[in-house]
């Protein structure tokens, strides 16, 4: 279903004949403004899907304890199954404790085949990303963190934790997330059993505090990684922000046995304030989408060692994204270039909800809350030539959500696109959820 902004004429009544010839004039320069703008707004095309499925993975109302699940990341393991994971605790961040669960999937049947969980009693394991090595080993690199209250005082001067945030089984505290380092956990039988390696450690001089994305070529695994300021090696970045620092990329070129820094991808951008980010490999170089800690989403392309080649702010470039692309991810699929990502395509109503205080009951108009969105973009000028909705176009009260995560199956010989996302409307926990379109009508 194609999305067509409407264009009024005002009804104007004619006086006299040397009005007329004014009037025409004045509305023959306004008709060809408006076609020039109208041609302009509408070389971007947004959808909404005629066809989408949903599937609960996991429901957060079938858990008794740590029914929090969120942050979703995959990895294929073969043609019949797939390694889903995903935080399991009591709230967004800052809860008592959280695991990382992972669930082995056939894509196939669509059927949860195992199932195990990742801890260390009384840590938060906050995000977790996959990464396959060249020698077939697959990582699950963990960011570890611990709730530190915001003014400042000791563990035994804390208040006692709420029940704030939704229907949690536990306590959420009004503190702000630490790094406490990359945690690795390693599968040498496609994520059966799983070994607590420890972490991460030092990256000349450097610990790390979150694994965004992994590239594996030939023998070459690179980790697209941040920095804050609470660990070795952590520089301030944004005054706003004081506890984030650099994105950088890491190498290593023996199966994760040592790492090296390649490049702090801040500074070679000049600066820019940063998060969570996504790479792809792009001709001999290479492209990465980064989330702006000032609400815009930035598409960079470098070369083969991650020098800047160009840069574009797309928040400022379309009238549909008026935010950050929240968790976004980056890929090329049948010669097309992709990015998924929460997005919010009219400004954005309470978007700091997520920790469940001070919720918005009504909206003001104009505004919207969070949905997902799916852009084809253009690898050299990063023009967006697509939009499709995929979720929320119907502007529910959604208050935390997405961290999509695509895959692709065939079925009755045709493609499927496949999204693993987590979703919470107000009220209620998040699920984990598949979501399914027909690729040849969204690409």
């Amino acid at each position: 279903m194609k999305l067509n902004k409407s264009i009024n004429f005002p009804c104007v009544r004619i006086l006299n004949r040397g009005f007329l010839k004014k009037l025409l004039l004045v509305n023959i320069l306004t008709f060809w403004s408006w076609v020039s703008f109208a041609a302009e707004s509408s070389s971007t095309e947004s959808y909404l899907p005629y066809y989408k499925y949903t599937q609960t993975i996991t429901a957060s109302s079938d858990l008794d304890d740590k029914n929090y699940v969120m942050d979703p990341f995959i990895m294929p393991v073969s043609s019949t199954e797939m390694l889903i994971g995903y935080k399991r605790g009591y709230a967004h961040l800052t809860d008592k404790e959280a695991v990382t669960e992972i669930l082995r999937f056939n894509p196939v049947t669509e059927r949860i085949v195992g199932r195990t969980a990742l801890r260390r009693p009384g840590i938060i394991f906050q995000n977790g990303e996959f990464a396959k090595f060249p020698n077939g080993d697959i990582a699950c690199f963990i960011d570890m963190q611990e709730a530190g209250p915001e003014d400042g005082k000791p563990e035994t001067a804390r208040k006692a934790a709420t029940l704030e945030g939704g229907l949690t089984a536990g306590g959420v505290l009004k503190s702000r997330a630490i790094r406490l380092g990359v945690l690795e956990f390693r599968s040498s039988d496609g994520g059966r059993t799983w070994v607590d390696r420890g972490k991460l450690g030092l990256v000349d001089g450097v610990e790390y505090g979150y694994v965004f994305e992994a590239i594996t070529e030939n023998k070459t695994t690179w980790l697209l990684v941040m920095r804050f300021t609470n660990l070795p090696g952590g520089k301030p970045v944004d005054p706003q922000r004081p506890h984030a620092g650099s994105v950088d990329v890491i190498r290593s070129d023996d199966n994760g046995q040592t790492w090296k820094l390649v490049r702090n991808i801040t500074e070679e951008c000049g600066g820019i304030s940063i998060n969570e980010s996504s790479f792809m490999r792009y001709q001999d170089g290479f492209i990465i989408a980064a989330r702006g800690y000032d609400n815009r989403q930035w598409l960079i392309r470098t070369d083969g060692n991650f020098r800047l080649v160009k840069k574009v702010d797309i928040t400022a470039a379309n009238f549909f994204i008026h935010s950050y692309v929240g968790r976004p991810r980056i890929f090329e699929r049948d010669g097309g270039y992709y990015l998924i990502g929460r997005n919010w395509d009219k400004p954005p109503f309470d978007r700091g909800s997520v920790l469940g205080y001070d919720q918005k009951e009504s909206r003001e108009p104009g505004t919207t809350p969070m949905k997902l969105s799916f852009f084809r973009f253009d690898p050299d000028s990063f023009a967006i030539t697509k939009h499709v909705i995929l979720d929320n176009a119907e502007e529910e009260n959604v208050i935390d959500g997405y961290y999509a995560v695509p895959y692709w199956q065939e079925r009755r010989e045709r493609m499927y696109f496949n999204a693993i996302i987590y979703k919470r409307p107000i009220s209620r926990n998040p699920d984990i959820v598949r979501l399914e379109f027909d690729w040849e009508e969204i690409r």
